[in-house]
């Protein structure tokens, strides 16, 4: 503990001095490379590159960021959409934000939910989500269509009936999250809060306490997961009761709860008042001795407010209580009123600006981009700003506070610093520290520093909208390898309009390996290499094919293509 200790200690003395800041990474490499091409070499005449403007300050919501929460429904087509199905859709536009909510059906039940969703799919939520219709025929095409000879085969698994419902919905949900990524929740299920975090997971809940399978009637993978092909070898076919929740379990090759490829979430995060289960039967007791059933939630008075109707759940899964009386009192009445009033958009947007400045060095950056990208006039078209530096080095940290007490005065009011490392783990690690800007983590490091999971801190701490412009800075001496598959594992690089990174190539052979994969991620995430920047001339843009020196190359990656 003692180094650590010493580094803690120090860490605290500087919040102590500054109460608004928090801690900090990883910064730049000053040796001085006379030449190196980069990213391509080729002769060019660099004095016919005219200035352009900084393509970092535009801003455009793509439909494919948006979450996608899947559902199914088989509506009655000669009545109104059932009740407690309207308040399960409602849940879900009023609690996730901005998601696309796409509820399937059959071909031929189509027109009736159109008919009957109208109100719901013309509401203009503030969570920013949507609700639309779509046939199963829409992924069969896709089925049809797929690389993957597995998938294809699962055409005639689309041909449903109305007795084998429960098992084409089995089916359906892995077919949607396969070919669309997201959530998939079942319609007897109340959204109690936003499932963000768990976007791009792969992962189901524990079916009881008791059990070691699957229920799949809250689940999510990302898009194109191979589990789906591996479930269908594994059966010998593709038919949907190869995708019932126990079957699942078994060609998972699942052993005490822990299954390959599918992470098991605790029962009690979406079916929070489950208890044991007795020869496939609800026992009659349970929480607070109200019945397994559910029956409680739809017939009786509510025994609590709903600030404490289990806080710590994502959704409450009331499994199959569809003939239960309604009691006007009870949590699904309170629930149901709550849904109701989806509020509308307001006027004012709370969109904002966000720089997130992995390797901060002396804060050089944050005056570079604070300058152009923070201070720039948009017309009142974002409420606030935000920025977050990381540093690894705690004697650069002393320079980020000067810069924030004199020049860089105007950030330091919405400045979060951290003195800690960018990493794909929460965990101590060790550190070299040069006295410069390519300090770094390594097993030879002779200090110990605080290594973040970079992708799920970002997620729950900045907490991300679409709408926010969001720029990303990234020069962090080889760790951008870490960096960018924890960012690409929680979903974040999806929130991100303009990354900016210094790659570490040319002298970590680590990450020339990886390369070629990040950057493949990266446009699987909608961010295209545009140009590159040398130092602090920003107006100055290199294309792919030029050459030109570049100690302190930054690669400006954008949501279009160049």
């Amino acid at each position: 503990m003692g180094n650590f200790s010493q580094v803690t200690l120090a860490t605290l003395l500087a919040i102590l001095l500054l109460g608004f800041y928090m801690i900090s990474s990883i910064e730049t490499n000053n040796q001085i490379i006379s030449r190196l091409i980069c990213p391509q070499p080729a002769p060019s005449n660099l004095s016919a590159l005219q200035p352009k403007p900084l393509s970092f300050l535009s801003h455009t919501v793509n439909e494919e960021r948006r979450k996608k929460i899947h559902m199914f429904w088989v509506s009655n087509v000669n009545i109104n959409l059932n009740r407690k199905v309207e308040s399960a859709f409602r849940s879900a536009l009023r609690t996730q934000s901005e998601a696309q909510v796409i509820v399937w059906t059959l071909p031929s039940h189509v027109t009736a939910l159109l008919h009957q969703t109208q109100a719901l799919r013309e509401l203009h939520c503030a969570s920013g989500s949507t609700l639309e219709v779509r046939s199963t025929d829409d992924l069969l095409e896709l089925a049809l269509k797929a690389d993957n000879p597995l998938l294809r085969s699962c055409s005639n698994s689309f041909k449903a009936t109305e007795g084998s419902m429960v098992h084409f919905s089995d089916f359906i949900r892995f077919m949607a999250l396969y070919f669309f990524g997201g959530i998939y929740v079942d319609a007897d299920t109340m959204f109690l809060q936003d499932m963000r975090s768990l976007h791009g997971q792969s992962f189901a809940y524990k079916w009881d306490r008791d059990v070691t399978y699957y229920n799949t009637a809250i689940m999510g993978l990302p898009k194109g997961s191979p589990l789906v092909p591996h479930i269908i070898s594994k059966a010998g076919a593709c038919n949907p009761g190869a995708f019932y929740p126990i079957y699942v379990s078994d060609k998972l090759e699942c052993s005490s709860g822990v299954c390959e490829g599918l992470i098991m979430m605790p029962t009690s995060l979406f079916n929070p008042s489950s208890g044991a289960q007795n020869n496939w039967r609800w026992n009659d007791n349970g929480f607070q001795n109200l019945g397994m059933t559910a029956d409680w939630f739809f017939n009786r008075p509510r025994l609590w407010g709903l600030d404490n109707f289990f806080p710590g759940a994502y959704t409450f899964h009331w499994h199959n209580r569809w003939d239960m009386a309604i009691h006007n009192e009870s949590f699904f009445a309170d629930l149901e009123l709550l849904n109701a009033n989806c509020l509308t958009t307001p006027t004012v947007k709370r969109c904002r600006k966000v720089f997130v400045d992995f390797g901060a060095y002396t804060g050089d950056t944050l005056e570079t981009y604070g300058r152009e990208f923070i201070q720039k006039h948009d017309n009142n078209e974002y409420s606030s700003s935000e920025v977050y530096a990381f540093e690894v080095d705690f004697k650069h940290i002393t320079s980020i506070l000067e810069r924030l007490a004199g020049p860089l005065a105007y950030l330091r009011p919405f400045t979060h610093v951290f003195n800690a490392a960018v990493w794909n783990k929460d965990v101590v690690l060790k550190f070299h520290a040069s006295g410069h800007n390519d300090g770094k983590v390594t097993d030879a490091g002779q200090q110990q520093v605080l290594g973040y999971d970079i992708g799920p801190w970002f997620m729950r701490s900045i907490r991300p909208s679409l709408c926010d412009n969001l720029v990303v800075k990234v020069d962090i001496e080889g760790a951008e390898v870490e960096a960018l598959h924890s960012l690409a594992d929680a979903g974040a690089l999806l929130f991100i309009d303009h990354l900016i990174i210094e790659w570490h190539d040319w002298i970590n052979p680590t990450v020339a390996a990886a390369k070629p994969e990040l950057v493949r991620l990266l446009e699987e995430n909608g961010l295209y290499y545009n140009y590159a920047t040398l130092d602090d001339k920003l107006d100055m843009h290199f294309k792919i094919g030029e050459q030109w020196p570049v100690n302190h190359c930054d690669s400006h990656y954008l949501r279009s293509k160049p």
